[in-house]
């Protein structure tokens, strides 16, 4: 079963220094970049608390082009600096010559990452009105247990590092989208040194109601692919091809049969018909 992970709901925004306080908004956990708020607040050691926020207050010149800086720190529950990324200047165009800009964070948590509270702190600078946006967010690692983690929505199968190309959830008839995940923290039959896990599958409309009479699914591993003793977190995923429109939502499930432990996540999924 999941282990339990309550995502501290403190959030501070503290003015900037220099030009003045840069806007920061609608602050959510959210799945991958550009994905949909986050609800279940759960994390376990190998999943990824990620951030996404607006501003209004970047200032484009112009050609369209706005220059910023973010910087990131992470404090471990001693409160001592665990990690701290060098000052990052980034450029941003918009066609459209201004308007919200939607920015992003994250913190990857190993899986032999000690539990308790973790604080993560933002700044982000725009270098042309000097003007300066702080954010703190604690959130909570549990003890390591079954789980399925890293879930996010993507254009593209990917590779070895993951998806290249983000989905924020949303496609069209005609389109294949693909749901990245991992699962980790499984066991390991004592004769055979291998997990036994079932992945289950299943769509549901608005309704509620499943889009197939069955779930998809599937055991891993097989026989003639085993899994590396030293493997303890798999990254996987499913392609989903949208064929009607409407609001979704997919069910994942993974069993560990050696356990007998469950986990299930869902994610949201809108589907339009495409534009005429």
């Amino acid at each position: 079963m999941w282990a339990t992970l309550t995502l501290m709901s403190a959030l501070t925004l503290t003015p900037g220094q220099a030009g003045g306080e840069l806007p920061l908004s609608n602050v959510r956990v959210t799945y991958g970049r550009l994905g949909p708020t986050r609800k279940d607040t759960k994390f376990l050691p190998g999943d990824i608390y990620f951030v996404t926020l607006d501003t209004d207050g970047l200032q484009f010149d112009a050609k369209g082009n706005a220059k910023y800086s973010m910087e990131m720190a992470l404090l471990d529950p001693d409160n001592k600096p665990k990690f701290k990324s060098l000052k990052q200047e980034r450029e941003v165009f918009s066609i459209q010559g201004a308007g919200r800009a939607t920015l992003e964070t994250f913190a990857a948590i190993q899986t032999d990452e000690k539990p308790g509270t973790y604080t993560l702190e933002l700044t982000v600078t725009d270098l042309s009105s000097k003007k300066t946006g702080k954010l703190t967010r604690k959130f909570e690692v549990a003890e390591k247990a079954f789980g399925i983690v890293r879930v996010t929505c993507a254009y593209d199968a990917g590779g070895p590092n993951g998806p290249v190309w983000p989905s924020p959830g949303l496609g069209c008839v005609g389109q294949v989208l693909f749901l990245h995940f991992a699962v980790t923290g499984f066991d390991r039959a004592p004769k055979t040194k291998q997990p036994k896990l079932k992945l289950e599958v299943r769509m549901l409309d608005e309704s509620g109601k499943a889009t197939l009479a069955e779930p998809v699914t599937e055991e891993m591993p097989k026989p003639d692919d085993p899994w590396p003793e030293q493997l303890s977190t798999v990254p996987l995923n499913f392609p989903l091809t949208l064929t009607r429109a409407g609001k979704f939502t997919v069910e994942l499930k993974a069993t560990d049969l050696v356990s007998n432990k469950t986990a299930t996540v869902t994610y949201p999924l809108v589907v339009t018909d495409p534009p005429k």
